[in-house]
């Protein structure tokens, strides 16, 4: 997912310096996001490689395409005196989400392993053998006897907690599909056309 991550955001940064918009990668990104995090939710036990690589391929795509989009904005929309303001802003908006995300998808993973753990093998296993165990050591953990029921319950519980994921990239979409559309190039060509003027000004004084 990191690795699409980053392929996705450098090809974003590429085509919105030729192309000169970035709200269309914004878009996009909200699309393949919630796509990819809805198929996230269907993983089961026994689900294959090529599905749960190509799920986080789809999301981690998605999400770098949309990722710097938002400071892209901040720089090309508002007055120099407020690109610092706004900059900040985003990035301590995304910072902000990203840590309440996290701690919501940790209780309901938790909540679910619990109740689930207790309806599959009864109040007499110690749960936190699970809860505290990272899922790539769980059959390391878990009884041999109770590991077919402790690995679905799991798998229940996780995909339960990435619905959180798909409901935040559905939202996106309303920021994505109310962005102002403004080019980068016109930004640049201003800039240009000032520091041109600024320079014939020189010259004329001297």
């Amino acid at each position: 997912m990191i690795l699409a991550l980053v392929v996705g955001s450098i090809s974003a940064g590429i085509l919105v310096t030729k192309i000169g918009y970035y709200a269309p990668f914004m878009i996009v990104s909200s699309v393949l996001m919630s796509i990819g995090a809805g198929l996230l939710t269907t993983w089961q036990v026994n689900t294959g490689h090529s599905m749960w690589i190509g799920y986080q391929v789809i999301f981690g795509i998605g999400l770098g395409l949309g990722m710097q989009q938002a400071s892209v904005a901040a720089q090309t929309v508002l007055k120099k005196a407020d690109v610092a303001i706004g900059a900040s802003l985003v990035m301590f908006f995304q910072q902000m989400g990203g840590a309440i995300a996290l701690a919501i998808t940790q209780n309901i993973l938790d909540n679910k392993l619990v109740q689930g753990l207790r309806k599959v093998v009864g109040h007499s296993f110690d749960t936190s053998i699970v809860t505290n165990t990272g899922a790539t050591q769980l059959r390391n953990h878990v009884p041999q006897n109770i590991l077919p029921e402790v690995l679905i319950v799991y798998n229940s519980a996780l995909t339960t907690a990435f619905r959180v994921a798909v409901a935040f990239a559905c939202l996106s979409i309303i920021g994505a599909a109310t962005i102002e559309w403004q080019s980068v190039k016109k930004e640049k060509h201003a800039m240009k056309k000032a520091e041109e003027e600024k320079r014939k000004s020189m010259e004329q004084q001297v």
